[in-house]
């Protein structure tokens, strides 16, 4: 009875002792699994990717603005905030006043087809219809959350609407 009390303890003993040494490895090669997981999971949220397609531009001289307006596309139930747009073309910009679609400093999140229609205000009938009307490079620079995003608005084919 005293021999396999003994058995007994020694066996538990050498099973903890085992698992002891083991579990510092599993946890290793446990921790290694979650770090690459977690990495790849996280790669495709930080990506700022979406994009402006131009519609048209309304120049509206009374009320000392231009008005763009376009379509913004992303991935489909994906969200983002837009804290702000920029117009510049060579050395001069104008920051945008007001946007209708979503609103600036503000999460939105992409509807089923992952288009949404913006109309972006910027202030300054004669700056702001100069920078567009201009030949040098004209760029969009969207100010998001995750980083700036930047379209160049000759690019798009769109319509200008007085």
């Amino acid at each position: 009875m005293a021999g396999s009390k003994i058995k007994r303890g020694l066996t538990i003993a050498l099973t903890a002792a085992i698992l002891a040494s083991l579990t510092p490895a599993v946890a290793q090669q446990h921790r290694g699994k979650m770090r690459r997981e977690r990495t790849t999971a996280t790669t495709p949220a930080t990506n700022p990717s979406f994009s402006f397609g131009i519609t048209n531009i309304e120049y509206k001289q009374d009320d000392d603005l231009v008005r763009v307006c376009g379509n913004l596309s992303g991935t489909p139930h994906a969200s983002n905030r837009i804290d702000g747009v920029t117009l510049k073309a060579g050395d001069r910009q104008v920051d945008a006043n007001d946007i209708d679609g979503v609103d600036f400093e503000r999460y939105f999140i992409w509807e089923d087809d992952g288009n949404i229609y913006l109309e972006i205000d910027f202030p300054g009938y004669t700056q702001s219809k100069g920078l567009l009307d201009n030949k040098r490079e004209c760029q969009l620079i969207f100010h998001t959350i995750k980083g700036d995003v930047t379209i160049r608005a000759t690019d798009n084919k769109h319509k200008k609407r007085k």
